[in-house]
This record gives C-alpha cells, structure tokens and sequence, in this order.
C-alpha cells in the first residue's frame, strides 16, 4: 500500500533515518533540577542546627547562585561550601554577603577552568544557625540561578525536605524549625531539701541513747 511505500522509503534512506536521530539526540527530555533545603524539625533554644542546600537532578551544572532568608529568632554562625561542584581545576565558593537582618545575600558557588559541568544529586552548601528564642521559625532559598558550562540557565523547581524527607514543589524551598525552650535543671532550694522535724531529732537522740547503753552494758560484761 501507500502508507508502506512511505514507511520503507523512509527507513532506507540514511539521510532521512540519520536526521531522525539526530533531531532525538539534540531535542531529549530533560527534568528541572530542584533546589532543596534539609533541616531539623526540631531545635533547642540557644543551640545549634545545620542547614544543608542540595540540588537534585542536575545535568552539566557549572554555576549557582541563590539567596536564604531567615527569620530573626536565628543567627548565622558559620557558612560552607558542599561538595557537589567537583573538578579538575577545583571551584570556587562564596559564602555572600549576611545582612544581620534576615538575609544571605549572593551565596555562589563555581567551576574553575574549561570543563564540563557536574550533573547528578549533592549538597552544593550548608549554614549553621543558633537558635536564638523560642517558637517556630522559618528557612528559605530565594532567586536561585543555575547555569550550565556554556553560560547557559537551566530550569529550576524548588522544594522542601524537613527533617530530610522529599516533599511537594514549591516556588521557593521553605522549612519551618520549631524552637523549644532551653531545658534547665531545677535549682535546689531550702524548699527542695527535707528538714528533720522536732520529734526527727527527738527520736534520733532515742536510738543514739540506746546505742551508748548497750555498749557500756557490753563492756562491764567483758570485765
């Protein structure tokens, strides 16, 4: 018929099978790669907690760069660099600029050199923040840019993993830490300690008198 003279003309002929290919190979389907924010669920008032940023499904990253904002009941203490961008002429991570006001400003992190990007799952940073008050607080990635090895900006979707469990896409990686109160052991008072009662030491005397006795009793015996 018709219809399989086309499909045989088109299969014979190398150019138009090669075109075919080719147009797959150029136009595959690629998946966004998701920003992500780990965090504890819970933290202790006055103490310390880490904030790991991870990027997921990523081809041929070469470059980033993303914003955290956090609320004031936090304090930064120390930033990092992951190590997901790995090469051979090495990276270069900048930890960006904090406000003291709620915002990590311009975090960035890297290749070095003519290479290829990376592509896969890693950490690419983390923060240490102190739990400052408590109550529930919240983290955020914002503005994130990915670019690829040819200065190229890749897709991105944000999500969540609190407590490191995967969560639904959000415009912006949130997680809420919930801050509780710093445990204190209770200060022992005159109220805390047990005080003997008149009749205590009455009959602490008692068994005291009695003890003496018997032993003077057992001495005239032994004489």
């Amino acid at each position: 018929s018709k219809g399989e003279q086309n499909t045989m003309f088109i299969f014979k002929s190398p150019f138009i099978l090669g075109g075919v290919l080719l147009g797959m190979l150029l136009n595959p389907t690629v998946k966004a790669a998701i920003i992500s924010i780990q965090v504890p669920q819970q933290a202790q008032q006055d103490g310390t907690f880490l904030v790991e940023i991870h990027v997921e499904q990523a081809v041929n990253l070469y470059a980033l760069q993303f914003d955290i904002r956090y609320d004031n009941q936090f304090s930064v203490q120390s930033i990092a660099g992951g190590n997901f961008l790995q090469g051979p002429n090495g990276h270069y991570f900048i930890q960006g600029s904090d406000n003291q006001a709620g915002l990590l400003s311009n975090m960035a992190d890297t290749l070095l050199g003519p290479n290829p990007g990376v592509s896969g799952n890693g950490v690419i940073a983390s923060v240490k923040f102190q739990a400052v008050s408590p109550g529930a607080g919240t983290v955020a990635i914002e503005n994130p840019v990915l670019t690829n090895s040819a200065g190229v900006q890749l897709d991105v979707q944000s999500g969540t993993e609190p407590g490191g469990q995967p969560s639904d896409q959000l415009s912006a990686a949130q997680a809420t830490i919930q801050v509780g109160p710093l445990e204190v052991a209770p200060e022992v008072t005159a109220q805390n300690v047990p005080i003997l009662s008149f009749w205590g030491f009455a009959i602490l005397n008692l068994v005291l008198i009695l003890l003496g006795r018997s032993c003077l009793r057992a001495n005239n015996v032994r004489r």
